[in-house]
């Protein structure tokens, strides 16, 4: 008997009441473990990103190929305007569309990619008229003045020029192309472009022009002081 007084009380089988409570105690924190479970598993299916749009991927897709397929015809076409302008003429003469063909039985990534073609060569013909603009006005200038004007100061270069048609003429496309993703693909109307072409090109005129005056007072102000 002297042995087993000497057990500590914690050693000895619980009593019924004791093994409740803690059979009870345990399904408490496992049921508190399994609910803090399920709540971080909720918070990150809510907070996982959902899947891209399609869509928005295409159209990402389509405006970086139009930038990459713009610039690359910008350079040809200038490095062909350096060796025969005439010859560049010719180039895009070619290139502009005969008729507008029956996309009625085309599918609709077909339609799309003819859509942005004839994009494409507007948007070429916009930059070709521009610098055979910019390049009579400049000779124009030289011929009357009798040599390099001291008073023509372009505030930028054609690169940049050509760009800024570019964002204009994009943008355009762009906004069209956004309105008329849930209608049909219009068909194609050449003097819609060509408008929008004037458009563009009387802005940026009318910003040349408000330049070159302000860079002509501002020079005639610094020589008469």
């Amino acid at each position: 008997m002297g042995l087993f007084a000497r057990i500590p009380p914690v050693l000895a089988h619980p009593t019924p009441e004791e093994a409740s409570i803690k059979i009870q105690a345990c399904i408490r924190e496992h049921c508190a473990r399994k609910h803090i479970q399920e709540k971080k598993d909720h918070t990150t299916e809510m907070t996982k990103p959902s899947e891209p749009d399609p869509n928005l991927a295409a159209t990402k897709i389509q405006a970086t190929y139009r930038g990459y397929r713009t610039r690359k015809d910008l350079a040809h076409t200038h490095h062909s305007e350096l060796i025969s302008p005439s010859l560049a003429q010719l180039r895009i003469s070619q290139e502009e569309p005969h008729g507008l063909s029956d996309t009625s039985n085309k599918s609709d990534l077909e339609s799309i990619e003819d859509e942005e073609e004839r994009k494409n060569r507007a948007a070429t013909r916009i930059q070709a008229a521009y610098r055979g603009y910019h390049v009579r006005s400049h000779l124009g200038e030289n011929h009357s003045s009798g040599g390099s004007s001291p008073y023509y100061s372009p505030h930028i270069s054609e690169d940049e020029a050509a760009t800024k048609i570019q964002a204009a003429f994009r943008g355009y496309c762009v906004r069209k192309n956004m309105r008329s993703q849930t209608a049909p693909i219009p068909q194609y109307d050449d003097q819609k472009y060509d408008e929008a072409a004037r458009k563009i090109q009387a802005n940026y005129r009318g910003y040349r022009v408000r330049k070159e005056i302000g860079c002509l007072k501002q020079h005639q102000s610094t020589n008469e002081s």
